[in-house]
């Protein structure tokens, strides 16, 4: 059969792919979701992501494919102010150096590091480290007074305005939230967006607040898991508990702390993720070489194998080196090679996972039952999305593809790993839907009679009904072919009379 790449892209929306002739070749490669980073959308600038998303919805539409819009809400993320009067400045920071922080929105000085939090700021200590640009760049904190906090540098490099910052072992929990995150989460409520991206989880209960904040959108909900207290132990199951799906945001994560503990922690949040029927995303530095070079680096690529055939990441996100890469088109094609060749040596078909409820049984029996017919194809049919993320879930090599009874819904699983969202259909009765989805599927392309020899159907006997799964349907190709042909007759039938 045609493989069709398994592993979902998301790839960041910046300056480097602005153009609506890179956006649409993207899409082209086989990019599946679009972030838009909170930390650049602003009010002054939602004339033209209106625009953008407008235009990558139309595109992927003339392609024949389906997109997500995903939100990265920025949290309580700390960052530098605008270095520059215009903004664009760069301070190039040595080793050994000293400079002020201060609670300003900007600095044209180079000895002094705009940092408009002065809450957090005046909570520094001497000895306190301060991180900047994933930690590239590394201050140690001399001292603090009413100036600012007066601090060397460690490790040097160049920064720019509203680069990241972290602060290891400065604890301030603030609601997850913000004022300008609520601003967003309205302006893509207003655009349909798909998915929500909160920032800096630390718990159960904040997480659920700011869950159900973005649920009255129908938008479904990503936690990225930036703070070494949210990966471990009961905080990770209960923020599992309140959210669609979970990111291992390494960058930060290897900031706030300790870099070697990274590659144990992504590999127990994307199976615990997993075991409780979550997405898992895996971000930062994917093949960030890609930003400036033309090949990426070996170890990049032993990474990306590793981050999909080992710890099976559903997704994976590209951000700078498609944002303010030198060719982002590039870094498209290049992942989809190494994604393709890590998917063919996965150990598919994980049916020591239980089941959690009466879908997932469901799920889980069309799975087992696709894994001994090397030419099968699983059709998932759903009101909410649950049925194919059930699927998904078990981690079949047969192709799932997906149909949902409204675009949304459909849109929303594009970030679903293994699952091909192909296309929408009318509620109707059993039969009817199964004989749709079938027809439809052979007409779209997604169905090869002369290579699928068994499809197996999952959707709920009461279609159109939230959480009713509980039906698989085997059918082989005589029988697949024998239905759709009867209701064709019986539709053209009823034109006639």
């Amino acid at each position: 059969m045609t493989t069709v790449r398994k592993t979902k892209f998301m790839v960041t929306y910046g300056p480097s792919c602005k153009e609506f002739r890179i956006l649409r070749r993207l899409i082209e490669l086989g990019a599946d979701v679009f972030r838009f980073n909170g930390a650049h959308v602003k009010k002054a600038n939602y004339g033209e992501i209106e625009k953008a998303i407008e235009f990558i919805r139309k595109t992927a539409a003339e392609l024949g494919r389906v997109v997500a819009i995903f939100f990265d809400l920025g949290g309580v993320k700390f960052r530098l102010g605008s270095i520059g009067l215009d903004g664009k400045g760069k301070i190039e920071l040595v080793e050994g150096q000293e400079v002020w922080i201060r609670a300003i929105e900007f600095s044209d000085d180079p000895s002094v590091l705009p940092f408009p939090d002065a809450e957090v700021l005046g909570a520094l200590v001497p000895g306190n480290f301060v991180y900047i640009a994933d930690g590239t760049v590394r201050l140690e904190v001399q001292t603090n007074d009413e100036r600012g906090a007066w601090a060397r540098v460690q490790i040097g490099g160049e920064v720019s305005s509203h680069k990241g910052v972290n602060l290891p072992g400065v604890t301030i929990n603030r609601p997850v939230l913000t004022n300008d995150d609520m601003d967003m989460v309205a302006f893509g409520e207003r655009l349909r967006v798909e998915w929500f991206g909160i920032s800096y989880v630390y718990d159960g209960p904040s997480t659920k607040v700011a869950s159900d904040y973005i649920r009255k959108t129908r938008a479904k909900v990503m936690a990225k898991l930036e703070r070494p207290e949210a990966c471990g132990g009961s905080n990770l199951d209960d923020i599992l508990e309140e959210v669609d799906a979970v990111m291992v945001a390494r960058g930060d994560l290897g900031v706030e702390g300790p870099r070697e503990d990274v590659p144990d922690a992504q590999e127990d949040i994307l199976k615990r993720s997993r075991k409780k029927t979550k997405l898992g995303m895996v971000g930062t530095q994917v093949l960030l070489s890609l930003k400036d070079e033309e090949q990426p680096s070996r170890g990049e690529v032993s990474g990306m194998v590793h981050d999909i055939r080992i710890d099976l990441a559903g997704s994976l996100l590209f951000s700078d080196e498609i944002a303010i890469g030198d060719h982002p088109e590039l870094v498209v094609q290049e992942a989809d090679v190494i994604a393709r060749k890590a998917e063919s040596r996965i150990a598919y078909y994980l049916e020591d996972l239980p089941a959690n409820n009466k879908t997932e049984t469901t799920a889980k029996s069309a799975c087992m039952q696709a894994r001994d017919y090397p030419n099968a194809v699983i059709i998932a049919i759903t009101s909410t999305g649950r049925t194919a993320i059930a699927v998904a879930k078990f981690l079949p090599e047969a192709r799932i593809l997906a149909y949902a009874h409204d675009p949304y819904t459909l849109a929303q699983l594009a970030m679903v790993g293994g699952v091909e969202p192909v296309g929408v259909l009318p509620v109707a009765d059993f039969n009817n839907l199964v004989a749709s989805a079938i027809r439809e599927s052979i007409n779209n392309g997604s169905l090869n009679p002369d290579v699928v020899e068994h499809v197996i159907l999952v959707l709920g006997y009461v279609p159109g009904v939230t959480d009713s799964t509980n039906a698989t349907l085997h059918l082989d190709r005589e029988d697949y072919l024998r239905l759709v042909a009867t209701y064709q007759s019986q539709e053209e039938a009823i034109c006639v009379s």
